[in-house]
């Protein structure tokens, strides 16, 4: 442990905050064991998406306090404003940090003891999520007979078609974004993609006969109605293949 480090340490073990605590115990478990005690929260609902954005809204906490109190900022007004001391720290973690009293004085220290730490995860954490997307990703792009091909789920299709909506024809911020629609057909994506590059009839029309295929205009609208309807038609994959491939041709 590095001499200032434990400099500051000395000065943590006699402040009433930490009485009677184990300071290089606390400072010295292992990051994994930690995250685990975090986990074991007492006012989690058990909801998966509850839970993530909780972890998420204390790991932001923490960076705040992390840069604010070793780099001598002064806290947010909205908090009180002034320096940032252990107690002031404690109070604001104490809001997001959704665990138990006894846990949140076990990990505490580690937030004065280890300046950096909780930057440096919240950095490393989002390269190991964008690294992991990235390869997600490439196997998604990847053809059926390439080693490492993953088809893709239905949620991160649908996500990516209303993003690509938005991308080319902006996002109305007053409006509510619509709900996924799931599971996502071939149709669905024909419809979408339709939207997103504001195709008409004969735009489809030119893009189908880019690619050697011939529909007529019922045959088209066919493909667009809701399933049930008399007239209905589902787009099969190689029809899709075919509009993607003459798609691609029109946007160079």
């Amino acid at each position: 442990m590095a001499a200032g480090r434990a400099g500051h340490l000395d000065s943590l073990a006699h402040d009433k905050l930490f009485a009677g605590q184990d300071m290089l115990r606390a400072l010295q478990i292992d990051g994994d064991l930690v995250k685990l005690n975090i986990f074991e929260q007492e006012n989690i609902i058990g909801d998966a998406d509850q839970l993530r954005l909780d972890m998420q809204r204390m790991r932001a906490a923490r960076v705040v306090f992390d840069i604010g109190y070793h780099c001598g900022f002064a806290m947010p007004e909205s908090e009180g404003g002034g320096a940032w001391t252990p107690e002031k720290g404690y109070a604001f973690l104490a809001k997001p940090l959704m665990i138990s009293e006894g846990q949140r004085r076990f990990a505490f220290p580690r937030y004065l003891g280890w300046p950096g730490q909780a930057p440096s995860y919240a950095l490393g954490q989002r390269l190991w999520q964008e690294t992991r997307a990235e390869a997600e990703v490439r196997a998604w792009l990847s053809r059926e007979d390439e080693d490492g091909y993953q088809e893709c789920p239905d949620e991160a299709m649908a996500r990516f078609l209303d993003g690509l909506i938005y991308f080319k024809r902006g996002k109305d911020e007053s409006r509510p974004a619509p709900p996924l629609e799931l599971p996502v057909s071939n149709n669905q994506i024909l419809k979408k993609l339709r939207v997103a590059f504001e195709l008409r009839d004969e735009d489809l029309q030119a893009i189908l006969h880019a690619a050697d295929l011939q529909l007529s205009k019922s045959e088209l609208g066919a493909l667009f109605r809701k399933p049930g309807h008399s007239n209905y038609r589902p787009c099969g994959d190689q029809l899709l293949r075919n509009f993607l491939k003459g798609l691609s041709l029109r946007q160079g």
